[in-house]
Formats: structure tokens, C-alpha cells, sequence
């Protein structure tokens, strides 16, 4: 083999490491994106989403975005994350 293509067969392959090792770590921060998610969410929360109809499941997940873009996505010191008004009431209300 000619010492230009092994240089480019050597290229090559770190590209292909280099995509790889990126890959891995992007699907590591959405993993610890996502985790982080369902913790400011909540198990109330997540559940009134899974038992609302479909425009209920629109509004709610609206909601929980707001809250937890304004709760800074962490929970408080209560362990009980942010909630605006309206995901209080849907709580309430998917309880009774």
C-alpha cells in the first residue's frame, strides 16, 4: 500500500473514532437530560399525562416544560418540583 492512502486509511479511521466517541457522549447528555426530566416531572405528573385524553396530554406536557424551564429543570429543596396552577389543578384532579 502507498503511503498516501495509508495516511488517508489512518484519517479515515480517527474521523470514524472521533464520530463515534462524539455519538457516545451526546447520548450520554440526553440520557442525563431526559433523567433529570422525569425527576423535575414527577410520578403524579407523569402519571395524569399517561391517563389524559390527548388534549389534555398537550397542555400538560406544555405545562411541564414551563415549570420546569422556570424551576431552572431541578426539583426543591422539598424534593417537590416547581408547579404553575394549572399542572396543580390537572394533578388534582387526576387524583379524585
Amino acid at each position: 500500500m502507498s503511503r498516501a492512502r495509508e495516511a488517508e486509511n489512518k484519517f479515515i479511521k480517527e474521523q470514524n473514532e472521533l464520530d463515534i466517541d462524539k455519538t457516545k457522549e451526546m447520548a450520554a447528555i440526553e440520557t442525563e437530560k431526559f433523567q433529570n426530566m422525569v425527576k423535575a416531572i414527577g410520578s403524579d405528573t407523569l402519571a395524569s399525562i399517561a391517563t389524559a385524553g390527548p388534549e389534555m396530554q398537550v397542555c400538560v406536557c406544555v405545562c411541564v416544560c414551563v415549570c420546569i424551564e422556570n424551576s431552572g429543570g431541578s426539583s426543591t429543596t422539598t424534593d417537590k418540583p416547581y408547579q404553575c396552577s394549572v399542572c396543580e389543578s390537572i394533578q388534582t384532579k387526576a387524583r379524585h
